[in-house]
C-alpha cells in the first residue's frame, strides 16, 4: 500500500499538492485527506475531488509497538516521582503555615525549605503562577526530561474549574493553606510525554466538594472500564 511513499520537505507541500492534483488520473480522482486537515489544504482540493475519511496514518500511529509503550511507562514512572514530590511539598507546606497561623494570603514558601529540593529554593509565596514554575522545574531536573509537553495549568479555589486555566504573575491567584488546587503538567521526556491531572485540597474540603469530586471519579472509572469492540 505504501511502497511508492515519496518523501518531499515540508515547505513545498502546497507545491506539491498542486502537482499532484494536476496529474490526477481519471482511475484516481480523489485525494484522500483528513477530517483534521486544515482549511489551506481542504480549500485547495476541489469538492469533487476530496475523499475525506480517517486517515490510515493516525490509525497506525493509536498501535504502540512495545518498545514504544515501554518507554510511555518509563516516561510515567520518572514523572510521577516529579508530582509525588510536588504534592508532598506542598502539602508540608499548608501544614507549616497553618501551624504558623498564616491561613488567607499566599502561603510562605520559605517556611519549607527541607521539604523542597536543596538546589531548587521554595517561592517565598505560593500563588497559582509560582507553584506553577515550581513544578515546571522541579521536572525539568528529572531524568531525560526536555520539556514540558505543554504550559502547566495551575488553578487554585474557583479558578480550578476554569478549562485550559493559565496563570500568569501579572494575574494569579494565591494558594492558601486551605485552598481546592488543580494541576493539570506533563513533560517531555526521551522515552514518552506525559499529561497528568490531579485534585487536591490543602485542608479540609466541604460536603460539597466531597461530592462533585466523587461524581468526578465515578465518571473517570466508567469511562475507563467501558469495553469498544472494532468496528
Amino acid at each position: 500500500m505504501f511502497t511508492q511513499v515519496i518523501i518531499h520537505p515540508y515547505f513545498e507541500f502546497f507545491e506539491h499538492l498542486e502537482t499532484v492534483l494536476a496529474n490526477v488520473s481519471k482511475t484516481h480522482p480523489r485525494i484522500w485527506l483528513s477530517h483534521n486537515s486544515n482549511y489551506s489544504t481542504i480549500s485547495r482540493v476541489p469538492e469533487s475531488q476530496r475523499l475525506i475519511t480517517t486517515s490510515p496514518i493516525a490509525e497506525m500511529k493509536a498501535v504502540k509497538h512495545p518498545s514504544e509503550l515501554e518507554g510511555i511507562r518509563q516516561a510515567h514512572l520518572v514523572d510521577s516521582l516529579v508530582l509525588c514530590d510536588y504534592l508532598a511539598w506542598l502539602d508540608e507546606i499548608a501544614d507549616r503555615n497553618r501551624a504558623s497561623h498564616v491561613n488567607n494570603g499566599p502561603m510562605r514558601g520559605d517556611l519549607c525549605d527541607a521539604a523542597g529540593l536543596p538546589s531548587l529554593p521554595a517561592p517565598e509565596h505560593l500563588t497559582e503562577a509560582s507553584a506553577a514554575s515550581y513544578l515546571d522545574a522541579l521536572r525539568l531536573q528529572s531524568t531525560n526530561c526536555i520539556s514540558q509537553s505543554f504550559a502547566t495549568i495551575s488553578g487554585a479555589d474557583r479558578n480550578s474549574s476554569v478549562i485550559h486555566y493559565h496563570p500568569t504573575i501579572e494575574k494569579c491567584a494565591p494558594l492558601t493553606a486551605s485552598s481546592l488546587y488543580l494541576v493539570d503538567s506533563g513533560g517531555q521526556y526521551q522515552t514518552g510525554t506525559t499529561d497528568v491531572t490531579r485534585t487536591v485540597h490543602l485542608h479540609q474540603p466541604t460536603l460539597e466538594q466531597k461530592a462533585c469530586y466523587t461524581l468526578v471519579l465515578k465518571a473517570h472509572i466508567a469511562v475507563s472500564s467501558q469495553v469498544s469492540f472494532h468496528n
